[in-house]
């Protein structure tokens, strides 16, 4: 059994130390419930639906290490058969509470 935990703890401490293999982007989906109102607040609307995908890379060279990318649209077009009704990309590293949207800049020099 020691050798077991033995081993078990090197093995977390090698994949602890070894960060290169992973995962450096995920999706995030929020479908929007509607319009929610709970003790007089509305607190959810059908047009807070998004999917997002989220970039954290220590390789990447400054302004693409650390980005979210979101589409937002409304509940009746969860499928995005229409275009979306807005697009957000955040530098988090330079704009942690996400103030200034980059998307159109970055629209703009594509």
């Amino acid at each position: 059994a020691a050798a077991t935990a033995a081993a078990a703890a090197a093995a977390a401490s090698s994949t602890a130390a070894n960060t290169s293999a992973w995962r450096t982007d995920l999706l995030i989906e929020y479908y929007g419930l509607g319009e929610v109102v709970r003790y007089e607040h509305l607190e959810d609307t059908e047009n807070n639906t998004y999917r997002a995908i989220r970039r954290y890379d220590p390789t990447r060279p400054p302004g693409e290490r650390n980005l979210k990318f979101a589409e937002f649209t409304s509940w009746d077009n969860w499928d995005f058969s229409r275009p979306p009704d807005e697009f957000e990309l955040f530098d988090l590293d330079a704009d942690p509470y996400e103030m200034y949207n980059l998307y159109a800049e970055m629209k703009e020099s594509a």
